[in-house]
């Protein structure tokens, strides 16, 4: 679907007013934005809806998180960190869990990013504790992260060690 359709789709989305389908319309254009690099664009679609979906939680923790993706893309790490802080907080609050442990795995990942390999750690350990659910479609990643976790250890102690 090519990006003139997204966005007329997205505009009929928010004639209609269907909550739902508005955010995901939305977040369906800002990637869409993101995959081109224009994450101001991205960011703009983003905040158009996000007044209207600040009552329901689950919606607005979706807008949340893709605001965060924009600005993390855009390597603005503490504007991500500061609407994935909001967007976690939210799915804690409809105790969505798997929306949680994907946050914590995006913040684990942002702090590696920022060189806070400590806090890092303590994060993506966190997340995997938070997602306990084994879905056997993502084995060779849960493989590869337990890896990362791995090197990042590694990493923590040898800094440790050349203090």
């Amino acid at each position: 679907m090519d990006l003139s359709q997204r966005i007329a789709n997205f505009e009929a989305s928010q004639l209609q007013g269907h909550s739902v389908e508005m955010v995901e319309k939305a977040v369906e254009l800002a990637n869409a934005y993101q995959q081109m690099r224009k994450y101001e664009s991205a960011i703009a679609t983003l905040n158009k809806i996000r007044p209207s979906v600040m009552a329901e939680a689950s919606l607005h923790a979706t807008v949340e998180t893709a605001l965060g993706a924009a600005y993390w893309e855009k390597a603005q790490l503490q504007k991500a960190l500061n609407h994935f802080e909001e967007a976690l907080t939210l799915f804690e609050q409809v105790n969505d869990l798997s929306g949680q442990a994907t946050l914590l795995s995006i913040v684990g990942i942002t702090f590696w990013r920022k060189c806070d390999w400590q806090k890092a750690l303590e994060i993506l350990k966190g997340s995997l504790r938070q997602n306990s659910t084994v879905d056997n479609r993502f084995v060779s990643l849960y493989g590869a992260f337990d890896r990362g976790i791995a090197t990042l250890q590694n990493r923590v102690q040898l800094g440790r060690e050349r203090q």
